[in-house]
């Protein structure tokens, strides 16, 4: 009884749920924003698409970088759900989808942290225009 009930712990059934999530994510994204989404996938080559979405008044925090935000984050986690459960880093005996759980709400809470940071720093040295257009363009580069 004891070695059933680990295997049901460990399932990794999730990760297919969490990939269509990611999908369906990737579905709104085309559908919604197909023109900036386009534009954002030549980012690397041209210049248009930080020169054209970096003069909106709130070039960070609207619907297109919200759902990106969201699925690289969960991309990310997933990454290193692997490189931990891959290569036994730590020794980890945690249930997988909870370790999954905890490393989306961990990078997150870097990622905000850490443009928190940035905000109260530019703010200080009065440097927020060029603060907002840096991270922008890592935001866009990610």
């Amino acid at each position: 009884m004891n070695f059933l009930s680990s295997i049901a712990l460990y399932n990794y059934d999730w990760i297919t749920i969490v990939l269509v999530l990611v999908f369906l994510l990737l579905v709104v994204l085309k559908l919604k924003y197909n023109e900036r989404l386009f534009e954002l996938s030549t980012v690397f080559f041209s210049k248009k698409y930080i020169i054209k979405y970096g003069k909106e008044p709130q070039p960070i925090f609207n619907g297109f970088n919200l759902l990106m935000f969201t699925i690289q984050t969960i991309l990310i986690s997933l990454l290193i759900v692997f490189y931990f459960s891959e290569f036994d880093v730590g020794k980890n005996s945690e249930n997988p989808l909870f370790f999954f759980l905890k490393t989306c709400l961990y990078l997150s809470l870097y990622f905000a942290v850490r443009y928190l940071i940035g905000l109260i720093l530019s703010l200080l040295f009065d440097l927020k225009e060029m603060q907002l257009s840096v991270l922008f363009s890592k935001i866009s580069y990610l």
